[in-house]
């Protein structure tokens, strides 16, 4: 059996894509014989699935996400859950970053008109 701490493979399965869940998922099967469990199988398929992003569509940003939902949040409100879904959603970047104050307020705006954009 491996050493990795399941706690992490959880949380990083959480953060996966239904198409990386799918992939890690039947990596591991595939491979489950080697000494690791498939684990190290199945973290090279997703890496490789995620140097392809430029190539296929991207999953909507956190904002258009709430926006689509239709669920009205103050500004404050937003300002903190967008940091923290920023940084869950973009957390495998290469260039990864905190969005700046600026960008907040930039994301709220593209929030607030999206939201009658769907309804």
């Amino acid at each position: 059996m491996t050493d990795t701490d399941f706690h992490l493979i959880e949380l990083t399965w959480c953060s996966m894509t239904p198409m990386e869940k799918a992939l890690w998922g039947t990596a591991v099967a595939l491979n489950s014989q080697d000494t690791d469990g498939g684990l190290a199988a199945a973290d090279a398929a997703i890496t490789k699935l995620r140097s392809f992003a430029g190539v296929r569509s991207h999953r909507p940003e956190p904002e258009y996400e709430a926006a689509r939902a239709n669920v009205y949040v103050e500004y404050e409100e937003f300002a903190t859950w967008y940091a923290v879904e920023f940084r869950i959603r973009h957390t495998f970047d290469r260039d990864h970053r905190s969005p700046s104050p600026d960008e907040v307020k930039a994301a709220y705006e593209r929030y607030a008109r999206g939201r009658c954009d769907f309804y």
